[in-house]
């Protein structure tokens, strides 16, 4: 079983409860049945505990670790991009003034990262 676990950025826990009861014996157990005592009702197919007062059906839920919607559109969107690229590569191979084109781009992307830190130096 897992347990204690935590969503964070992008994550989300799905369904993280549980239904298990205490396994455990009081002073006030008496009789034949016992708290924590276990069995198996064939009537409906399930195991069950004893809590001191009546038979709990015992159910388990699993957690599911998934990502969330906005990280979903992320890995859709670098998909996109990743495809597009790649694309635009292979067809600069092709074509020398599309290859011009993505080393001006180049350029220019680096002297905005200058500028933006000299802007950011001030």
């Amino acid at each position: 079983m897992i347990k204690n676990l935590t969503a964070g950025p992008g994550v989300r826990i799905v369904n993280n409860s549980t239904n298990w009861p205490s396994f455990y014996s009081t002073a006030t157990s008496t009789g034949n049945t016992l708290v924590g005592q276990v069995r198996y009702n064939g009537s409906n197919q399930s195991m069950e505990v004893y809590d001191g007062s009546s038979w709990l059906t015992m159910m388990g839920a699993y957690p599911q670790v998934e990502l969330n919607d906005e990280v979903h559109s992320i890995l859709d969107w670098a998909r996109e991009k990743m495809s597009e690229e790649k694309r635009i590569k292979e067809l600069a191979k092709k074509y020398p003034t599309l290859e011009d084109a993505l080393l001006s781009l180049q350029h220019a992307q680096e002297q905005v990262k200058i500028i933006v830190e000299l802007v950011d130096s001030k």
